[in-house]
Protein backbone atom coordinates (compact mmCIF):
# COMPACT_ATOMS: atom_id res chain seq x y z
CA UNK A 1 0.00 0.00 0.00
CA UNK A 2 1.26 3.88 -1.16
CA UNK A 3 -0.46 6.59 0.66
CA UNK A 4 0.12 9.76 -1.61
CA UNK A 5 -2.43 12.41 0.65
CA UNK A 6 -5.29 12.61 2.19
CA UNK A 7 -8.01 15.19 0.81
CA UNK A 8 -10.18 17.85 2.01
CA UNK A 9 -7.35 19.05 4.86
CA UNK A 10 -8.01 21.93 7.41
CA UNK A 11 -5.09 24.18 8.46
CA UNK A 12 -3.62 22.39 11.38
CA UNK A 13 -5.55 18.95 10.88
CA UNK A 14 -3.51 15.84 12.94
CA UNK A 15 -3.78 12.47 11.08
CA UNK A 16 -2.16 9.42 12.40
CA UNK A 17 -1.81 6.57 9.98
CA UNK A 18 -0.85 3.26 11.87
CA UNK A 19 0.06 0.07 9.93
CA UNK A 20 -2.15 -2.72 11.48
CA UNK A 21 -2.33 -5.09 7.78
CA UNK A 22 -0.11 -8.18 7.15
CA UNK A 23 1.71 -5.85 4.42
CA UNK A 24 4.58 -3.03 4.79
CA UNK A 25 2.79 0.49 3.60
CA UNK A 26 4.28 3.81 2.23
CA UNK A 27 3.60 6.97 2.81
CA UNK A 28 4.61 9.14 -0.56
CA UNK A 29 6.64 12.22 -0.87
CA UNK A 30 5.28 15.11 -2.79
CA UNK A 31 3.90 13.04 -5.20
CA UNK A 32 0.73 11.18 -6.35
CA UNK A 33 -1.80 13.62 -5.30
CA UNK A 34 -3.44 17.23 -6.05
CA UNK A 35 -1.32 19.09 -4.77
CA UNK A 36 -2.96 20.58 -2.24
CA UNK A 37 -3.68 17.18 -0.50
CA UNK A 38 0.47 15.77 -0.61
CA UNK A 39 2.31 14.52 1.90
CA UNK A 40 5.91 16.17 2.13
CA UNK A 41 8.51 15.72 5.07
CA UNK A 42 12.02 17.35 5.46
CA UNK A 43 13.93 14.12 6.09
CA UNK A 44 14.13 12.00 2.81
CA UNK A 45 12.89 12.68 -0.49
CA UNK A 46 11.47 8.69 -1.07
CA UNK A 47 9.02 6.91 0.27
CA UNK A 48 8.47 6.91 4.23
CA UNK A 49 8.29 3.25 5.00
CA UNK A 50 6.04 2.04 7.54
CA UNK A 51 6.39 -1.71 8.80
CA UNK A 52 3.49 -4.51 8.39
CA UNK A 53 1.53 -3.89 11.88
CA UNK A 54 3.99 -1.77 13.67
CA UNK A 55 4.76 1.46 11.76
CA UNK A 56 3.20 4.65 12.55
CA UNK A 57 3.51 8.19 11.40
CA UNK A 58 1.78 11.62 12.24
CA UNK A 59 0.67 14.27 9.56
CA UNK A 60 -0.06 17.78 10.34
CA UNK A 61 -1.59 19.80 7.23
CA UNK A 62 0.50 23.39 6.85
CA UNK A 63 -2.29 25.74 5.46
CA UNK A 64 0.57 27.90 4.00
CA UNK A 65 2.27 25.59 2.12
CA UNK A 66 -0.67 23.79 1.53
CA UNK A 67 1.09 20.15 2.18
CA UNK A 68 0.52 17.34 4.92
CA UNK A 69 3.78 17.83 7.24
CA UNK A 70 5.60 14.63 8.37
CA UNK A 71 6.12 15.23 12.32
CA UNK A 72 6.39 11.75 13.71
CA UNK A 73 7.35 8.90 12.26
CA UNK A 74 7.72 5.29 13.63
CA UNK A 75 9.15 2.57 11.11
CA UNK A 76 8.26 -0.14 13.16
CA UNK A 77 10.01 -3.45 12.48
CA UNK A 78 13.07 -4.31 10.38
CA UNK A 79 12.16 -3.93 6.07
CA UNK A 80 14.27 -5.87 4.32
CA UNK A 81 13.75 -5.24 0.33
CA UNK A 82 13.78 -8.28 -1.89
CA UNK A 83 16.93 -8.56 -3.13
CA UNK A 84 17.50 -8.25 -7.00
CA UNK A 85 21.10 -8.47 -8.80
CA UNK A 86 20.15 -5.86 -11.36
CA UNK A 87 20.27 -3.22 -8.46
CA UNK A 88 24.14 -3.88 -8.00
CA UNK A 89 26.35 -2.77 -10.92
CA UNK A 90 30.67 -2.64 -11.33
CA UNK A 91 32.67 -0.49 -13.93
CA UNK A 92 35.20 -1.29 -15.96
CA UNK A 93 36.25 -5.03 -15.56
CA UNK A 94 34.30 -5.44 -12.71
CA UNK A 95 31.87 -8.05 -12.20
Amino acid sequence: LTITGFAHPIDGQEITVVSVGAGDAFLSHQTGSAAGNQLTNTVTSGLTPLAAGSGSARYVYDGTSAKWRLVGHEQGAWIVPAFSAADYTGSGSMT
